[in-house]
């Protein structure tokens, strides 16, 4: 989930930090005891340690977890509501369609071969199974291929 974030890292040239990486900061957070965490309990406790800008910000819990303490501005969806979970698939449908018209004819095979790219937007059309992911990946390709000006071989790339 976070290839998105390094894949534009030299464009918005923002690092995150993530602690979660880090060996040592996951055994003092597997020391607490599994009660004291459930509901979000230990994130809210936690946050109250950090600087005053990091608890400024509202943020939407998960339905029954302890609740943000600051106010959900007026103008905010709930993003765990039916409405919000349709718009959110019918906007991940768009994607695909788009990513998926993306690829060119002049994309070199030997990288993607067409009609096994076209079985999958197909199948996943369809919705026999999930290919989002392949769909994706050819449309990041092509977005290189065609900036490069065709100019890659990829047969020489590592």
């Amino acid at each position: 989930h976070m290839f998105p974030v390094f894949e534009e890292i030299d464009r918005h040239r923002l690092e995150p930090q993530l602690p979660f990486f880090d060996g040592a900061f996951l055994e003092a957070v597997f020391r607490v005891p599994t009660e004291l965490c459930l509901y979000h309990r230990f994130y809210n406790k936690w946050l109250s340690q950090f600087p005053e800008a990091v608890s400024s910000v509202p943020w939407q819990s998960y339905p029954g977890h302890e609740p943000c303490p600051l106010p959900a501005p007026a103008e905010s969806t709930y993003q765990w509501s039916a409405a919000f979970g349709a718009a959110m698939a019918q906007r991940g449908r768009m994607k695909l369609a788009l990513a998926a018209g993306t690829v060119s004819r002049e994309f070199p095979s030997a990288l993607l071969e067409p009609l096994r790219f076209r079985t999958a937007v197909w199948a996943h059309r369809a919705g026999l199974r999930d290919y989002g992911y392949v769909i994706a990946t050819a449309a990041c390709l092509q977005k290189y291929w065609a900036a490069s000006g065709g100019e890659v071989d990829w047969r020489t790339l590592p």
